[in-house]
């Protein structure tokens, strides 16, 4: 599946674990953000919002460049709103984040 330059819009992604200047880590975000230009879709069907304790209008699935460095629990922001990463699927032409609303 070949993703159309004009169905994708700018979303911003941050690495889950921030280190400390002394070199301790803790959870969060980081203040850097790598931007990206993804497809983005609403979660639809019941059963994948239920199969991950999400209410409806909760889920969100992304369709990003195969390149992009992403891993489960970073924050993805679209348009203003702030999603987390709770799987990855990598395919030769792109990957599929599936992503919940950050409460």
């Amino acid at each position: 599946m070949r993703l159309k330059e004009r169905e994708r819009i700018a979303v911003e992604i941050a690495r889950a674990c921030v280190e400390g200047p002394l070199g301790s880590v803790s959870s969060g975000f980081s203040d850097e953000r790598i931007r990206v230009r993804a497809s983005v879709l609403p979660e639809s069907g019941a059963y994948g919002i239920r199969e991950n304790g999400l209410k409806s209008g909760e889920g969100l699935r992304l369709l990003v460049p195969a390149d992009t460095v992403v891993s489960e629990g970073d924050g993805v922001w679209v348009e203003g709103k702030g999603y987390v990463v709770i799987s990855v699927r990598k395919w030769r032409a792109h990957a599929e984040l599936e992503c919940a609303k950050m409460l």
